[in-house]
């Protein structure tokens, strides 16, 4: 008998042990690890790859050793339409497992990834290994990260997505397909960054995009033909950039339906022949606050449709005769804080019998 209960007691011991082994139940806990808080040891690689890491992304501890928190409409796996993540102190490494883990909610529709971080390496990257997981995405957004560059196909699995706002990241450079194969995609905003150029292999494959806001950045040059696959765009904002000079029309080409175009605040000093002949159905075109000192008498040809102009705050010290001429719908010029002291009446014959119009307006100051 009491050889039976050594056995039973030493054969429980050796239960005990293989359980524990095996991972499937332990109290202990890695150095600096609280109570119930999962954590990833820096020495197991598996675990760290996402081998067998069951995280619900949706329902992370609020204090954890993930440098990251998701704010969801519904917790439950698969069941959130809305994510608004969270990366905070280092941030998570662009292999962390947690990006993986998305998967566990991939039916959000609309994600936002809000960086708070101690670092500019909190979130140095979009997180494209997340964004694989989320197949039903719809909007996107990601706020005061430090990406620098966007990669080749960063978003190449958003097959659904309209609104991708990349707004506050500090981005300085566009790869080529950097926003490309989107079929859905209908607004890009990438304003307030560090962008500095536009090549003509950035935007791809974007059938349905309608609008393009590009305001606030460091933008000095567009190759021709940098927009050419956007024939359904209709807004485009240049606004706030370092663009010189006077651009080449074939900078435009392409744009077929843009409607408003938006190049306010820049330092453009003079509209050449045909500038914007590309835009046909162009309605409002702003170009305040540049240096524009002389227009060419032919600088507003080919644009039919234009409805609004506006050139207030440059330089102008005369006006063509021929600056109006063609511009048959013309209904709001605004040509206030410039340098002209007289307007001649070849300059605003093609309007003149439009000023009797109450609905057209003519704004002129100095």
């Amino acid at each position: 008998m009491a050889r039976q209960q050594q056995f039973m007691a030493l054969w429980l011991v050796f239960a005990v042990l293989v359980y524990d082994n095996h991972g499937y139940v332990s109290n202990r806990r890695g150095k600096n690890q609280r109570p119930g808080v999962r954590s990833y040891p820096e020495d197991d690689k598996n675990v760290r790859g996402g081998v067998g890491a069951d995280i619900n992304v949706c329902a992370l501890e609020q204090k954890t050793t993930i440098n990251l928190y998701c704010y969801c409409d519904d917790s439950k796996s698969f069941a959130a339409t809305s994510a608004d993540c969270w990366v905070f102190n280092d941030g998570e490494p662009r292999d962390s497992a947690v990006w993986r883990e998305f998967r566990s909610q991939s039916n959000v529709t609309k994600l936002t990834f809000n960086v708070r971080g101690t670092s500019s390496k909190t979130l140095s990257f979009v997180p494209t290994e997340a964004l694989a997981q989320m197949p039903e995405l719809r909007t996107l957004e990601i706020v005061y990260a430090d990406i620098g560059t966007v990669h080749s196909h960063a978003f190449a699995n958003l097959s659904l997505l309209q609104d991708l706002a990349l707004v506050r990241n500090n981005i300085v450079q566009l790869a080529r397909d950097s926003i490309a194969y989107m079929n859905d995609l209908r607004v890009v905003t990438l304003g307030d960054n560090a962008i500095e150029s536009i090549s003509n292999d950035v935007f791809a494959r974007l059938p349905a995009l309608r609008k393009l806001y590009m305001d606030r950045n460091n933008i000095s040059y567009i190759a021709e033909g940098a927009f050419e696959q956007l024939r359904k765009l209709e807004e485009l904002d240049l606004s706030d950039n370092r663009l010189t000079g006077s651009l080449s029309r074939y900078v435009f080409l392409g744009l077929v339906s843009v409607k408003r175009l938006d190049m306010r605040a820049n330092h453009l000093d003079r509209v050449g022949p045909d500038a914007f002949a590309e835009l046909v159905c162009l309605e409002e075109l702003v170009l305040e606050d540049n240096v524009i000192k002389t227009i060419d008498g032919r600088g507003f040809s080919g644009l039919p449709s234009l409805q609004r102009l506006i050139l207030a705050e440059n330089r102008l010290t005369a006006l063509d005769d021929r600056t109006f001429h063609s511009l048959d719908k013309l209904k709001f010029i605004d040509i206030r804080y410039n340098n002209l002291q007289t307007l001649t009446f070849g300059a605003v014959e093609p309007i003149l019998e439009r000023l009797r119009n109450t609905t057209f307006f003519f704004h002129f100051k100095g």
